[in-house]
């Protein structure tokens, strides 16, 4: 029977109801997340099932506006194969692929009345049922496209409220022990991403407070440098089975605390701690989750206390960069609670991060990605792993599919700065580099924070060198950041400041990429190529699929004099997606192969990437 008013009924197929009206799919009555674009195409088969739709229709009607790749429509038809619950094997079908025409919704459908969601003024206040919901600093990815397509993008000059800031300094250990140390990141991190789900407020990244641990300073001097407003300070000490954690909110402006808590509990309940506080510390700031973000924290909920210890002790290592012990963990953790989402795309972050940082063996990149997918299909809402998985999809040559997903991201999360800050990345390596620029800066003004462990090399391949220098974190022994220093200054042609950048780096992480292609430079700047060069063939060796990092290889190869090595980096450089053209042309590091001929044909080959890179995202060369 049709609603009134011309309200559409809803669809109930098997255990699913669909509700255009409210836009919403629940099975058995639970709310299942779907990106906007998913849910049209799922309504648009449903509304005319039984028929063949076909794939140019399906695409004009969803993106009226866009120009859409068919691939794009075929991922999102199997991501919804996979939230329905088909699995190929007997079990039960609800989308059929017509070959060379289109797809038909087959499942038996019934027209009913949509139900009446409660007004919101009546429900039970959403601090009084929230539930645990754990996340971490993750550095996670998944195929992007599997889920999320191109969309135009709005402007992001438009006006973009910017939200409260929050700073969450490490938990101090009352009783330091190297059994319990490790709560103090892990129990902090919890805490942030726990406060990560409300967009009203922006909380500083755990790279960001990191360097706080054990550090006994003053809150105001927190705020100041992180340039926040509210800075959360804490202790725990544990004895025996018992925990007692004490915190308070601090308010700079006024130097009050508006709220303060110290709460007592079994250590086996640890897992329920990151919840309570987050919801105090919101309730106190005046800020309430919307009910698509309340769907989203009920996803995913630790329940097993040993698989969150595992957690809890892979985030420590995590913040160290020990990978390969942090994924050890970590599969203990999804071995005893295979449901986790994020437990899952934490892992993932931590093979990627074993396989790329530290030159592993690309297995385990392989084993990142399965690790990941499995993540996006348990939790394809997860807003933590919409941003990062667009992360890991630039640092794997993928930009082209990591814009659609952060650009229809923040189409619903305008204040997302992590979504920007990605982007403005996936600017950077297709060419656009002025839209970068907006980009990033945009992300810094929402949530200065945002690029703690980040640099904006945008400004490096303007060629604004001594922007890029000013840009660059404080001096607190990170090589990756002394590494990239070291390249400002060789590009200015100081060659005394590079080379001491070069040199820091390498003595403070010798196995990091970075640090091995900043030694080659150092030897290039005192005169020894064939020491630089025998550092090269060990880099060239671990088999780099990362263009911007193959980049820096040529850099390198181009100042050792090896020109041929130098063009062979430069081409696979710019086939692996890495192709800013326009800063290519003016890299100082690239004059030695400016007379070759190979190095026209690149060149060549570059701008008409990066004129692509362009037509396809701003509609334009």
């Amino acid at each position: 029977m049709r609603q009134p008013s011309g309200v559409e009924n809803a669809y109930q197929f098997g255990p699913f109801l669909l509700d255009p009206a409210a836009h919403r799919l629940l099975r058995d009555g639970e709310s299942i997340a779907l990106p906007p674009k998913a849910f049209d195409t799922l309504v648009i088969l449903v509304r005319r099932r039984e028929t063949v739709v076909a794939k140019s229709e399906l695409l004009s009607e969803v993106w009226p506006d866009s120009y859409v790749e068919e691939n794009n429509l075929n991922q999102y038809v199997s991501m919804l194969r996979k939230t329905l619950g088909e699995n190929g094997n007997g079990g039960p079908k609800y989308i059929e692929t017509i070959p060379r025409l289109g797809y038909r919704f087959v499942a038996d459908v019934q027209e009913v009345e949509a139900p009446r969601a409660p007004s919101l003024r009546s429900r039970t206040p959403w601090w009084s049922k929230a539930r645990v919901v754990t996340a971490s600093v993750i550095c996670v990815v998944v195929l992007a496209a599997a889920y999320r397509v191109y969309r135009s993008s709005a402007k992001s000059s438009a006006v973009i409220a910017v939200p409260r800031t929050l700073a969450v300094m490490p938990l101090r250990n009352l009783k330091p022990d190297p059994d319990t140390d490790f709560l103090s990141i892990a129990l902090t991190d919890a805490i942030i991403n726990r406060l990560g789900y409300a967009h009203q407020l922006a909380v500083q990244p755990l790279g960001s407070v990191a360097r706080y641990r054990s550090v006994d300073v003053d809150p105001r001097q927190v705020a100041q440098q992180l340039r926040v407003q509210n800075v959360l300070t804490g202790s725990y000490v544990k004895e025996g089975d018992d925990i007692r954690i004490t915190l308070e909110l601090i308010d700079v402006a006024t130097n009050t605390t508006s709220w303060r808590d110290s709460m007592e509990l079994k250590y086996e309940k640890l897992l329920t701690v990151q919840d309570r506080v987050a919801v105090s510390v919101l309730h106190s700031l005046g800020l309430e989750l919307q009910p698509e973000e309340l769907d989203r924290l009920r996803k995913g909920l630790p329940t097993n206390p040993v698989a969150y210890e595992y957690y809890l002790r892979a985030t420590d290592l995590e913040s160290r960069s020990e990978y390969e012990a942090a994924m050890k963990l970590r599969e203990q953790s999804v071995s005893l609670e295979p449901d986790n989402a994020m437990s899952w795309a934490l892992l993932g972050g931590d093979y990627f991060g074993y396989a790329g940082i530290v030159g592993a063996r690309p297995v385990y990149a392989d084993k990142g990605w399965a690790a990941l997918q499995r993540a996006v299909t348990l939790d394809p809402g997860n807003p933590f792993i919409v941003d990062v998985m667009a992360f890991f999809l630039i640092e794997n040559n993928k930009s082209d599919q990591a814009i659609p997903i952060l650009r229809e991201s923040l189409q619903h999360n305008p204040q997302d700065s992590f979504a920007h800050w990605y982007l403005s990345e996936a600017y950077r390596y297709g060419g656009a580099l002025p839209q970068s620029i907006e980009e990033g800066e945009l992300a810094l003004k929402l949530n200065p924070g945002v690029a703690t462990n980040q640099l904006f090399n945008t400004y490096l391949y303007t060629g604004e060198y001594s922007k890029f220098l000013d840009s660059l974190p404080p001096d607190e022994g990170n090589a990756r950041t002394a590494f990239y220093r070291g390249l400002a200054y060789y590009s200015l042609k100081d060659i005394g400041h590079a080379r001491s950048e070069f040199d820091r780096a390498h003595t403070l992480n010798p196995a990091l990429l970075h640090s091995q292609i900043g030694h080659a430079l150092s030897y290039a700047t005192s005169g020894q190529p064939a020491a630089g060069l025998e550092v090269m063939k060990r880099v060239e060796q671990l088999d780099l699929m990362d263009g911007e990092m193959i980049y820096k290889m040529a850099q390198a190869y181009a100042q050792l004099g090896d020109k041929q090595s130098a063009l062979r980096m430069l081409r696979r450089s710019v086939e692996l997606n890495f192709h800013p053209y326009s800063y290519f042309l003016q890299d100082p590091l690239l004059q030695p192969l400016r007379t070759e001929s190979d190095y026209r044909d690149v060149m060549e080959l570059a701008r008409q990437r990066q004129e692509s890179f362009q037509q396809q995202f701003f509609g334009s060369k």
